[in-house]
């Protein structure tokens, strides 16, 4: 019998540790089915390492006429994600030398492979932050030429669908390309369908994230000896780049008051970052300020799960700290920024633990964290919950030709 051969698309070399992740966590679950297949690790960006970007020295666009692309994306960085991923894809279009050097990179990796599964995290978007859609068309497109069918697992959907962006125009595409045969998604369902409503042979379902399973693949036991609060905190600018509501200002008073408040009431508390620079120096700052234990920035994922399985309560922006914490039996509070974690509180019937800080005051929050501090979770649903991913990834190897 033939060995099965199947690409794991995904980001492999990203700071913010929930993306790389994911790659492991899928391959671990195929393993579980067939330990025999072989895989092939394809990052989205064509990167080789975490100091190997996409985009090298030789770059056209160094000359004097793309000097507009290269200030837009400066001054857009931290001011406005949508206008950030409209130069990137301006970026993108103009470049064609990496357009080139991307495009043979996904042929190497993906020519001769059984199925292409995209491993999950927010790679469904279109206009805030990052430019995805770009780079995943390219490699949807090598895999319809040569016949690889594709699978998107558990991924984050941006919410929000709107065809005058280009970008929403790419995804819709590829999404609807012949040789996407199924999609799963952790969160927004309806906004998954509005894309895929031209293909009714995709099939299309709603699952739990893979890394809910990080207790068993990482081998993590189950602890009941701390009682310290891990307050997981993002750059307060994000709340401003997904135009939230609320300034950057505003979050930092905020989440500064709850962190008093807690103080206060004598619990135990320590503040932690996914791994992303600028949560870290917000972190930093938190505990400079306030005088309270800072983590040490986690260098990869096994030290930020070890983070986590320190504390007995998580409360955080990033979705990850929330479902790695989730999937090691933690009590959560999320604090949401893009409503990723409004879907995750949702998805695990838990909708009270999350919101969005400008519906809370400081003395709402603490009202909840001591509402769910020794609370946890109805144990029936949530293993009912966490299997649905590995019956989506058993379904996805029916594929296989």
């Amino acid at each position: 019998m033939r060995m099965k051969k199947i690409g794991l698309l995904g980001l492999y070399f990203e700071q913010n540790l929930g993306d790389p992740l994911m790659v492991e966590c899928v391959e671990y679950m195929y393993k579980q089915i067939d330990p025999e297949i072989k895989f092939v690790h394809i990052d989205l960006f064509g990167r080789l390492g975490e100091d190997k970007l996409w985009r090298d020295k030789k770059s056209h666009l160094n000359d004097i006429s793309c000097i507009p692309i290269r200030a837009g994306m400066h001054f857009s960085r931290k001011r406005s994600g949508v206008l950030f991923s409209y130069f990137e894809h301006l970026y993108y279009l103009q470049n064609i030398n990496q357009k080139k050097r991307l495009k043979k990179y996904f042929e190497n990796k993906i020519k001769g492979l059984d199925l292409l599964v995209v491993v999950g995290g927010a790679l469904v978007k279109y206009r805030l932050i990052r430019d995805f859609h770009d780079p995943m068309n390219e490699a949807i497109e090598i895999a319809e030429k040569y016949h690889v069918p594709a699978y998107f697992h558990a991924v984050g959907v941006e919410n929000g669908y709107n065809e005058k962006f280009c970008g929403c125009r790419i995804v819709k595409k590829y999404l609807n390309s012949p040789t996407v045969k199924m999609v799963t998604t952790r969160d927004d369902i309806e906004t998954l369908k509005k894309y895929l409503r031209e293909n009714e042979i995709t099939k299309y379902w709603r699952v739990a994230d893979t890394a809910t399973w990080v207790d068993k693949i990482f081998n993590v036991q189950e602890r009941d000896d701390t009682k310290i609060i891990g307050i997981g905190v993002i750059t307060p600018q994000r709340f401003e780049q997904y135009e939230q509501g609320i300034s950057a200002v505003y979050y930092e008073k905020w989440i500064k008051q709850i962190i008093k408040g807690l103080l206060k009431k004598k619990y135990t508390i320590a503040v932690f970052s996914n791994g992303h620079e600028e949560d870290q120096k917000f972190a930093e700052k938190l505990s400079e300020e306030l005088h309270v234990v800072c983590e040490k920035r986690p260098q990869n994922y096994k030290e930020l799960i070890a983070i986590i399985d320190n504390y007995k309560m998580v409360i955080a922006s990033r979705l990850h700290a929330l479902i790695i914490a989730y999937g090691l039996n933690k009590s959560i509070v999320g604090i949401d920024w893009n409503d990723k974690v409004l879907f995750f509180g949702e998805a695990i019937k838990e909708k009270n633990r999350v919101f969005k800080p400008k519906d809370k005051d400081a003395e709402e929050v603490l009202a909840i964290i001591d509402h769910y501090y020794n609370k946890g979770y109805e144990q029936e649903d949530r293993m009912r919950y966490k299997t649905s991913t590995i019956k989506a990834i058993e379904q996805s190897i029916a594929l296989i030709n």
